[in-house]
């Protein structure tokens, strides 16, 4: 009798081990996240982009003769690009792309583990086709991050259901142009090896190509703060 205990609990134990294994084997990659604790003189590793990034007909938030310019990997179903929303870009617009200092530029790099995040990505990107503005939708699809109308991220954009708006927001986001728009940019992040969102690229401006530093993760304001200070005395 013992021994059939025995016996059973090993099963039980291999495949649980099996089960764990299997969960590991298929859960989505870490993302690179914020440490909570940095200190805005702390030494980070410095990594630079190996490509020209193209910002052509790309969304970009302030005046295009900024003389710095700050690239976005983002995906609208991550949590920590939201983070970055909610509590970073604010600072940064206020203090610095307001001010014409500073051209944000997003490029989509949605998750291929985050089921909503590309449709969401082809929905901001059609905001213009119903008279809409990018960057309105672009926050509203953050803000609305979770909720009941992410099952079909076009409704969050057009906070309507108007059917002739709805018809040509579908067509817009299925159509081959804004899905090579998408792939592209999704190109563009593998070719530097970004593998987690946020992800940000810094550094001068220069029209419309973009290279400099990488930024890995929802860092705080003060690190873009340096960051920026830092160009602003290269110029």
């Amino acid at each position: 009798m013992k021994i059939i205990n025995k016996n059973k609990n090993f099963l039980i134990g291999l495949l649980i081990g099996i089960g764990g294994a299997s969960m590991l084997w298929n859960s989505p990659p870490k993302l690179k996240i914020a440490n909570p604790n940095f200190r805005p003189n702390e030494t980070i590793e410095t990594i630079f982009s190996k490509n020209k990034i193209n910002l052509l007909n790309e969304p970009i938030l302030g005046s295009k003769k900024a003389p710095i310019t700050i690239v976005e990997f983002s995906d609208f179903q991550c949590p920590y690009c939201k983070r970055f929303h909610d509590l970073v870009l604010p600072l940064i617009k206020e203090n610095y792309i307001d001010k014409e200092i500073v051209r944000f530029v997003h490029k989509d790099f949605p998750l291929p583990f985050h089921a909503f995040a590309k449709s969401a990505a082809a929905a901001a990107r059609c905001s213009s086709s119903v008279g809409l503005n990018y960057w309105e939708s672009y926050s509203k699809l953050f803000e609305n991050q979770g909720g009941i109308p992410w099952l079909k991220p076009q409704n969050i954009v057009l906070e309507s259901s108007n059917s002739k708006n709805n018809l040509r927001l579908k067509k817009c986001m299925e159509s081959e142009e804004v899905l090579l728009s998408i792939e592209k940019n999704i190109e563009e992040a593998n070719a530097e090896n970004i593998n987690g969102t946020p992800t940000f690229i810094i550094g001068l401006s220069d029209g419309n190509i973009h290279n400099g530093e990488i930024i890995i993760g929802a860092m705080p304001y003060e690190l873009f703060k340096n960051k920026i200070k830092e160009l602003l005395n290269d110029i």
